[in-house]
């Protein structure tokens, strides 16, 4: 009882002292508050509405507490898009993910008050995507027209046919507040142009659709299936490819009772049907009924299930008559598809448009391709039969095809007959006295090797050829493939970790005429001809629709994080290159073994781009009523000197977009001319050189026939083109120790063959895709941009009616030499309107120039970038690791991404390996291609028997007034009123100052041509050089010659003797101090002419002549914006 009454005097003395400290704590409180002074704000925020780009501000203060800001309920800070203070938030450059709820916040210890505003961001309608230009609908079928926008305020949209608004009516429906337009039954009279447009109070855009109404087309099989005799655990597959408006749908019979599909029988989405591991009670009468509501078609044919495999000689017939049939219905597809008018054209049918066969070229690639695809038809003939295990099928899959291990000799040669290829070999008729001029084709030029050099041959190879089935399909047509120990990348990965830059730096020394002129010159040397057709042989299917390897078809894969995916798919369209049929360098029985391409242009430096590389483009290409040796122009009174004739046999045209104009493609010796507008500006001052030489020529000799006018004076432009490019170009291009390399002209020899090599075509000269810049600038007298503006590189391809309608070439001419080339830098190879946008038109996905150049360089079997190396023999001798590449390759960045995506070092491809080297000294490319371009250059002089530095070709006279030949004389003369111009073309030059007259600059003088030359067309030269009857056969009958076996022989001795000894020639030794002065004096002028730069605060931007602060921007193009940053300016395209 005594413990109790102790416990409860302590609880209750605990309870009163708490108690007592309660009481303490209300009386603090209650004196707090009364010490507390009340939140009063004395500004609130406001709510705002800000264009798009400006900057908001929201005013708060209190006097009382802080002021906190919050977005959404999420606090925010100062940053470098929120500036705050104790009076305002201010929100710098105002874009849509600032639209929100802002809030400020005061408070004590009593309470919290918030007073919020909201901003609304105002943006004028734009199209998010734009509508499609083109639809095709059909007749009594529904369709949606999309025009969907945003913007805000809310755009209205209202849609307008025949300058008539559209009503919502039984037929036509508005959904979605007008961004759908849906009419229902269609008729013919709804064909049309629908523009739909979207306001707000910010600005007003139209957006055009042409609606074309078809009638529904009942279907129609564009293959059908043969009877057919298979073996019995073959896997077939039976085909129904059906075509029709709307689609057809596909249902399949057996002895007239529908089949049901299981695992014996597999639909395919194309309607094929598959019967795997076929048994002998599948046999029967097969029917496919291909059906919509046009109407039913049906095709029906045998299925013989037998037991035998015997390959026959009819069955080779049938096999390559089936090739056949397949590819000229693929080649017939391409053309009607190319030819359809009422389609807006993608960057894949510009691209063929480009490189489409001339009928020779077809006639040429049309049998390899014939041949290569009765080889497959056997093979899988063979595989589908021979083999009925799944372990025996293994043993030979189609990605490990040898010809020779299917069947025998006779059987390939008999293959290689009834295909055509036989016919089509090469034999030489040259006569040895006609020496006076080149042959339009390159033929005869070594009169050993006849076809060395020549058109329409196979590129010659320095490495033999790395195929993955060691004949034809590229590295990586099989995806699940392995080199060393890894998957190879997608081209279109490479492109994008590696490749691709939205930067550009403009070079401080050259001229964006050192890009210009190596294209020019890289279509005097190369075409390879692209494959007759881009859809697939086996069912006409276009490559564009597919993402399966199946010749010709090898499209690019899009990786899967790739922003490309989503608008275009998982893949990019590419067709291989065409192959030349037995040109193999090993052979099974004089047939082929590996895949070779074809070059259609001659491999000489003999101004093919300007008079073609057959007979018939070069006579095609003469003006042959004036009988003056002229070649043909376009006459118009606004350009006297003319432009180029207009191509009217091309298989597609020019006009990209009708709506801006109607002009067609022009023509020139090479058909690519239409690629750019830069181009056809470079072609159109050749042809009148040639033009202004043949009338000054013929003026002084007027005896001259017709002929002779025109042989001598491409006889001059010959060994114009020769000067520029290996005295003035090639020196800036491979430095001083590539000209060394190179070494002086030393006479002509027979024993070096100067057929373009594949490597240089595919990957060497590639190089200057790296110059080019994303705008081509169009300029002045002054300078200054002409009003029609300057263009971005997407607008200026296949555009030639910019040269007849915006100014003609001189614009574009003073572009070239009055702006910076692009230079190269680690992590700026290719701008992305390259590698996004190239033939990029409305609404179609473009193509990705440096992916198509890693494909190419695959499908041509180019062995790797580490292959190459020792080929040049470079050092180390020994790459076992990507750092081992860090003499040539420094950055180490670019080293660790070329890990990370090839993960081996010899996967990676010869053009990203050679275009990621560092440039050497004075020089625009790496070790590996310098090696390159010096072997193909030293090749092309001393293997040409035309070259204008060997004995004969012209007297001391002539040379020495061919030694005054420059570029920018040329430019002077030929363009329309060029008046100052820099006397080096290809350095930078300060506008006015380092610009001369015209007539400062010395001409080639044509008094020593003056009664020359006769015995050119004397005598057998006479009936040599005087134009045949043309013809389209390039493989005329052989004529063997009339002259004694053993006289020739010992003639041929005695002429390689004589060769052999011949003395060092003369010649006008380079002087490569005086251009690397040159290139010294242009770049101290950079740093030298105002003091601001040499301060390292300022920046000179050659393309608008202006001086900019360090941190400045400017536009130099809507679409191109400049920066000044460490006195160096940058620019990166915006749109």
């Amino acid at each position: 009882m005594y413990s109790k009454c102790i416990y409860l005097i302590i609880y209750l003395s605990i309870f009163l002292h708490v108690k007592s400290q309660d009481d303490d704590y209300e009386d603090y409180d209650a004196q707090q508050q009364i010490k507390t002074e009340p939140l009063i704000f004395s500004r609130r925020p406001q709510s705002a509405q800000v264009p798009l780009g400006n900057h908001a501000i929201f005013h708060c203060s209190s006097s009382s507490s802080p002021i906190f800001w919050s977005k959404n309920d999420t606090p925010i800070g100062t940053s470098s898009k929120h500036r705050i203070t104790n009076e305002y938030l201010q929100i710098l450059n105002i874009d849509e993910s600032d639209e929100a709820a802002y809030a400020c916040t005061i408070r004590n210890v009593n309470e919290i008050k918030t007073a919020s505003a909201n901003l609304t961001v105002l943006f004028a309608p734009r199209f998010t995507p734009l509508p499609d230009t083109y639809r095709v609908g059909l007749k009594n079928v529904s369709i949606q027209l999309q025009c969907k926008v945003r913007g805000n305020p809310k755009p209205k949209i209202t849609w307008i046919k025949s300058h008539v608004t559209i009503r919502p009516s039984h037929r036509m429906h508005l959904l979605d507040d007008g961004q759908t337009l849906r009419i229902s039954q269609l008729r013919n009279e709804d064909s049309g142009l629908y523009t739909c447009n979207a306001e707000n109070s910010l600005h007003r855009i139209s957006a055009a659709t042409d609606l074309r109404v078809r009638d529904p087309t009942p279907p129609f099989f564009s293959r059908r299936m043969s009877n057919l005799t298979t073996y019995d655990g073959a896997s077939v597959e039976l085909e129904c490819t059906a075509t029709g408006e709307p689609e057809p749908k596909i249902e399949w019979f057996r002895d007239s009772v529908p089949i049901h599909y299981n695992m014996h029988y597999i639909l395919k989405e194309d309607g094929s049907l598959i019967l795997p591991n076929v048994t002998a009670n599948q046999s029967g009468y097969y029917q496919c009924q291909a059906k919509n509501y046009a109407g039913t078609e049906i095709h029906s044919f045998w299925v013989s299930v037998v037991n035998d495999n015997q390959i026959t000689d009819e069955l080779i017939d049938r096999l390559v008559q089936q090739a056949s049939i397949e590819v000229n219905r693929a080649v017939a597809e391409t053309v009607r598809h190319l030819q359809d008018r009422r389609r807006p054209r993608t960057p894949g049918d510009l691209m063929s448009l480009m490189k489409f066969p001339k009928p020779l070229q077809l006639t040429l690639a049309k049998t390899e391709d014939i041949f290569e695809r009765a080889l497959d038809l056997v093979h899988r003939y063979v595989d589908n039969i021979t083999f009925s295990s799944e372990h025996s099928r293994n043993e030979m899959r189609t990605i490990d095809f040898r010809p020779d291990q299917l069947l025998t000799s006779r059987q390939l040669e008999r293959l290689a007959l009834v295909s055509g290829c036989v016919m089509h070999q090469l034999k030489s008729h040259c006569n040895e006295k006609c020496m006076a001029y080149r042959t339009a084709d390159g033929t005869c030029n070594n009169l050993k090797q006849p076809f060395w050099g020549a058109s329409l041959t196979a590129l010659t190879r320095w490495l033999h050829a790395q195929y993955e089935n060691g004949f034809n399909t590229p590295r990586g047509w099989n995806a699940s493939k392995l080199y060393n120990g890894y998957i190879l990348p997608s081209a279109r990965e490479v492109s994008s970790r590696l490749i691709a830059t939205k930067t550009i730096t403009p070079d401080p020394a050259f001229s964006h005429m050192l890009m210009q002129w190596g294209q020019f010159q890289d279509h005097d040397m190369s075409l390879t001809v692209q494959a007759t057709s881009n859809t697939r042989f086996s069912d006409s299917l276009r490559c564009l629709s597919s993402c399966s390897f199946e010749p010709p078809c090898y499209p690019i894969r899009v990786p899967d994080d790739d922003h490309l995916r989503e608008e275009r798919g998982s893949c990019l369209e590419f067709v291989r290159s065409a192959a030349i049929c037995l040109s193999g360098e090993t052979s099974f029985l004089h047939l082929p073994y590996r895949r070779e391409q074809i070059n259609s242009l001659t491999s000489f430096f003999d101004a093919s781009n300007i008079y073609g590389s057959t007979v018939q483009d070069a006579w095609d290409l003469r003006e042959r009523s004036s009988g003056k040796g002229l070649l043909r122009v376009h006459n118009t009174p606004q350009f006297p000197k003319g432009l180029l004739p207009f191509s009217t046999d091309t298989p597609v045209d020019c006009q990209r977009d009708r709506q801006a104009s109607q002009i067609g493609c022009f023509l020139a010796g090479d058909h690519r001319v239409n690629e750019q507008v830069a181009l056809i500006a470079m072609h159109t001052i050749w042809v009148r050189q040639h033009n202004r030489l043949a009338k000054r020529m013929s003026s002084i000799n007027g005896n001259w026939s017709d002929e002779q006018v025109y042989q001598e004076t491409r006889k001059i432009i010959e060994a114009q083109l020769q000067i520029i490019t290996y005295k003035h170009w090639l020196p800036y291009i491979v430095g001083d120790e590539g000209m060394n390399m190179l070494g002086t002209y030393r006479g002509y020899r027979r024993s070096v063959n100067p057929t373009i090599a594949n490597v240089f075509a595919t990957a060497a000269f590639r190089f200057g895709h790296g110059l080019i810049n994303p705008v081509f600038y169009r300029l002045n007298s002054s300078l200054e941009p002409i009003p029609e503006g300057n263009l971005l590189l997407r607008d200026a391809f296949f555009s030639p009616w910019r040269v007849k309608e915006q100014g003609g070439i001189d614009p574009l001419v003073r572009g070239m030499f009055g702006v910076p080339a692009k230079i190269k830098l680690p992590q700026q190879i290719l701008n992305v309107e390259l590698t996004e946008r190239l033939f990029h038109v409305t609404r179609a996905i473009s193509l990705d120039l440096a992916a198509a150049n890693i494909q190419r360089s695959r499908d041509h079997g180019l062995q790797s970038y580490t292959a190459w190396r020792k080929f040049c023999n470079l050092p180390p001798n020994e790459i076992n690791d990507f750092d081992d590449l860090r003499n040539d390759i420094k950055d180490e960045q670019t080293r660790l991404a070329l890990r990370d995506v090839y993960k081996h070092v010899d996967n990676i491809d010869v053009w990203v390996g050679g275009m990621l080297e560092d440039n050497l000294p004075g020089a625009k490319v790496g070790p590996l291609f310098r090696c390159l371009i010096v072997k193909q250059f030293k090749n092309l002089r001393d293997g040409d028997r035309y070259w204008h530095e060997k004995s004969g070709i012209f007297t001391p006279e002539q040379m020495k007034s061919l030694q005054k030949t420059t570029l920018a004389k040329v430019l002077c003369e030929n363009g329309d009123r060029i008046d100052r111009i820099p006397r080096n073309v290809f350095l930078n030059a300060m506008y006015p100052r380092d610009y001369v007259s015209c007539s400062n600059i010395d001409d080639v003088e044509l008094e020593p041509w003056r009664g020359c030359c006769k015995e050119n067309m004397d005598g057998h030269n006479a009936i040599c050089n005087t134009p045949a009857i043309l013809s389209f056969d390039p493989f005329p009958n052989y004529r063997p010659s009339t002259i004694d076996t053993v006289t020739r022989k010992k003639r041929d001795i005695k002429e390689e003797n004589e060769q052999e000894d011949e003395q060092i020639i003369k010649d006008d030794t380079l002087d490569l101090e005086n251009l690397r002065q040159q290139v010294d004096d242009v770049l101290k002028k950079f740093a030298t002419f105002d003091k601001r730069l040499t301060t390292g605060t300022h920046c000179y931007d050659q393309n608008t002549r202006k001086i900019h602060k360090n941190g400045t921007k400017w536009h130099v193009h809507k679409c191109l914006v400049c920066q000044c940053k460490d006195a160096t300016s940058s620019c990166e395209v915006v749109c």
